[in-house]
């Protein structure tokens, strides 16, 4: 599902539509299949696929995404509140809520993003401190739990200039990936 929509927005980013790209959705939920006995003394069997109905939906290039969107596959698709879902099974459904550094889909380089809104996403326990220093080289302080914007700013250049150090000239890179390929024994010769 991610890849039709990456290409189209690649496509588009360099034309006057730029700001309708936007990256993909979630792509992240899963599907229970259950049997058993109800706690009403019924028989029953079910797929507990509405996780899939609330993917995220991807950011725009001016905006942020949204934290559940929808099923991607279908407009109209279920997601029944979870208290109806637990009277019907025995059991409860702890995973109807978003799981901190799941993944959700962002447009453009994570060190650009405004480091407040990594603060919300923090509180919101979307994101976990270590993801938002590791991915986003925002620091918080620890006595305050807000971020530090000079400890920020600094590992956002540490974070630059070791993606730098790691960079080669593009004619190095052609030549060295030129010369990439599968061992002889599994390419087809006929």
């Amino acid at each position: 599902m991610s890849a039709v929509a990456n290409c189209a927005s690649r496509a588009r980013f360099g034309s006057d539509e730029w700001r309708q790209v936007a990256a993909s959705q979630g792509n992240g939920g899963n599907a229970i299949v259950l049997a058993g006995l109800s706690q009403w003394g019924a028989m029953f069997a079910d797929m507990i696929a509405y996780p899939i109905n609330t993917e995220g939906q991807g950011a725009r290039a001016t905006e942020d995404g949204m934290d559940a969107y929808g099923f991607p596959w279908c407009a109209f698709g279920r997601a029944p509140d979870v208290e109806s879902m637990e009277n019907e099974f025995p059991m409860i459904i702890p995973f109807s809520s978003h799981w901190k550094d799941s993944g959700g889909t962002g447009y453009g380089d994570p060190l650009d993003r405004d480091p407040a809104l990594v603060e919300r996403d923090v509180t919101k326990n979307l994101v976990s401190a270590e993801v938002a220093r590791r991915v986003y080289g925002v620091i918080f302080d620890g006595r305050t739990g807000r971020v530090d914007a000079t400890a920020t700013r600094s590992e956002r250049a540490r974070q630059v200039a070791d993606r730098l150090s790691r960079g080669r000239p593009f004619e190095e890179f052609c030549e060295q990936w030129s010369q990439r390929k599968p061992p002889d024994e599994i390419l087809y010769a006929g």
